[in-house]
């Protein structure tokens, strides 16, 4: 306030008092009020004109001293909290004084804090906005281990489990949790492993019994009863063999890759297959590709699903009708029979192990469309299957995904 007092040329004293100072004495602030007054105390600027005389002591340094006085237009004496400073003004003396309830501190204080963090917001906001930036950038490095487990954590199925989440670079607190996972995950993978073992080693050893019992029921000769027998015991065969099919793509190992030509695989499948088709008065027909269509993967595991699906054509396809296979440029098998087709309700169950509908005879356990599913998805492709226009199926094998593009194609 000194500062913005000044001395006019005929000895009078001019305030010009800047926006800040001025805001902080304005009445809607509070109860804080200025006077200036000359050293015979009468008054020459006021922020408040009903304000009473103000105590002063003359002397020539800042004092603050606490005192009571009828101020700010109250009625009773009000205590107060003031300063007196006397200002040399040209050839002048002036006192400054200021003051305000004791018993009202906290606005004032709050008028001051606010005044000096508008003064200093030029400053203090770029290190702020530095501030949050800065913190920014150290919670995302912080979490940058965490949004990478997450992501190999998606990746765990049944079929990989020997993933594991990272625990290096991990922060402290996230430790624990991450360890805890990982022994969670070795204990799931035994207890697969076991069950995958157990299926496979109960389908073998079934598999020596079963033959013997089926060269024992030869030798019976041709009697109604021992034609019974032996088919019952070819259909526990072909479940057997189901169940160790199922059991080598369950534990398919995809360790060594190789290069799988669709044309010559599913040619291999109805070479195979087309003897006993035509003996139950069916064709196979097959469409290459003109060029070859390669797929990355596993061959053996890739014949399990191409052999189920043409089986089952010809299971349910009638006499004299033909199957057809198509492959497509692209990584797509289509197998197409002339059977009865599957109700739109059951075109998703067909593929569940074991399930059972109106297209499942006796003679097999429900795993064949199964494993070709299974199969498929270790590609990572998809089966599906809808309505053929001519009536039948229309069973699509898709393993565009697991295609190798090459220039030639």
């Amino acid at each position: 306030m000194a500062a913005a007092l000044t001395q006019r040329p005929d000895g009078s004293i001019a305030l010009n008092l800047p926006d800040d100072l001025r805001e902080l004495f304005s009445r809607h602030v509070g109860s804080v009020v200025y006077r200036i007054s000359d050293e015979a105390g009468r008054t020459l600027f006021s922020s408040d004109e009903s304000v009473g005389a103000i105590p002063r002591e003359r002397r020539n340094t800042w004092i603050p001293y606490i005192f009571r006085s009828p101020i700010l237009g109250s009625a009773k004496k009000t205590g107060v909290i003031g300063l007196n400073a006397p200002v040399k003004i040209g050839s002048s003396t002036v006192w400054i004084q200021v003051v305000k309830p004791s018993t009202n501190t906290h606005q004032f204080a709050i008028s001051v804090v606010n005044a000096y963090l508008l003064q200093q917001m030029g400053f203090a906001l770029p290190i702020l906005m530095l501030a949050i930036a800065a913190s920014y950038f150290i919670v995302r490095q912080a979490v940058r281990p965490v949004v990478q487990a997450s992501a190999l954590a998606r990746t765990i199925t049944p079929m990989r489990l020997d993933v594991r989440l990272p625990a290096q670079g991990m922060p402290r607190e996230v430790q624990p949790l991450v360890d805890a996972i990982n022994v969670a995950l070795d204990r799931v993978e035994q207890g697969y492993r076991i069950q995958r073992e157990f299926s496979a080693d109960a389908a073998h050893e079934l598999r020596t019994p079963l033959s013997v019992l089926r060269m024992r029921l030869d030798e019976l000769g041709d009697n109604p009863t021992a034609h019974q027998l032996r088919a019952d015991v070819d259909a526990m065969t072909r479940i057997v063999a189901q169940m160790l099919d199922f059991a080598e793509v369950e534990n398919g190992n995809f360790s060594a890759q190789e290069n799988i030509d669709l044309n010559q695989l599913c040619s291999s499948v109805i070479e195979r297959h087309a003897p006993a088709a035509v003996v139950q008065g069916k064709d196979i027909a097959l469409s290459a590709s003109a060029l070859p269509v390669l797929i990355r993967g596993k061959a053996s595991i890739l014949y399990h699903a191409v052999r189920n699906v043409i089986e089952n054509a010809i299971k349910y396809t009638p006499r004299g009708t033909t199957i057809d296979v198509d492959v497509d440029p692209e990584g797509l098998v289509r197998v197409t029979d002339r059977g009865p087709g599957i109700r739109p309700e059951e075109r998703e169950m067909i593929f569940r192990r074991f399930w059972r509908g109106d297209r499942t005879t006796t003679h097999g356990a429900g795993l064949g469309l199964a494993i070709a599913a299974k199969a498929i998805e270790l590609h990572g492709g998809t089966v599906g299957v809808q309505d053929n226009p001519a009536g039948g199926s229309i069973f699509i094998l898709d393993l565009r995904r697991a295609r190798i593009v090459t220039p030639q194609a």
